[in-house]
């Protein structure tokens, strides 16, 4: 019994002696840009998450902040990067800033894919939201998984391999938005 109870106060120690570290410490941000700058500025993983969960729950002013820092070269000191856990010095702010738009409208699909079906893809984007510049989030969100939908369409059509699961999760991501 008593080996029991040391176990149990062994693990209640270990997960509280992470406590401070952990992104949820941290107060949100007075602004979007500030969460940015917390995201390109902070050596702390942590705050820098935090800093992207506020982002990603913004909606249309998080992304508007977020296209401010599309050609942003600053190298994000905490490694913190949402695509990647090995770029601890290469990933830059525009990077980052492209890849939060992304997320946050398109449907994610399984690295399986590539790029293969995403519209927000390369230079495309601020175009993309420019000609959309009168939608809702949530009608961003519908437009850009209607493309996807059509594009593993017509991969399925050229007898790609993986389209019909693309679709899958494409169709049930399009009822979940309506």
């Amino acid at each position: 019994m008593k080996s029991l109870n040391m176990l149990f106060i062994s693990l209640v120690a270990l997960m509280g002696c992470d406590a401070p570290n952990r992104k949820d410490a941290f107060e949100p941000h007075p602004n979007f840009e500030s969460a940015i700058e917390a995201i390109a500025t902070s050596e702390d993983i942590y705050e820098a998450g935090a800093a992207a969960d506020q982002l990603y729950s913004g909606g249309l002013p998080a992304i508007d902040a977020l296209r401010r820092h599309l050609t942003d070269d600053r190298p994000i000191p905490s490694g913190f990067c949402i695509r990647s856990f090995n770029n601890y010095d290469d990933v830059k702010m525009g990077e980052q800033a492209r890849w939060s738009i992304q997320d946050m409208i398109e449907v994610g699909l399984p690295k399986i894919y590539d790029d293969s079906y995403y519209v927000l893809r390369g230079d495309r984007m601020e175009e993309w939201l420019d000609e959309r510049k009168d939608m809702s989030f949530s009608q961003l969100r519908i437009e850009a998984a209607t493309a996807q939908l059509k594009y593993a369409k017509q991969h399925r059509a050229n007898g790609e391999r993986y389209a019909n699961d693309a679709i899958t999760l494409i169709e049930e991501r399009l009822a979940e938005l309506n």
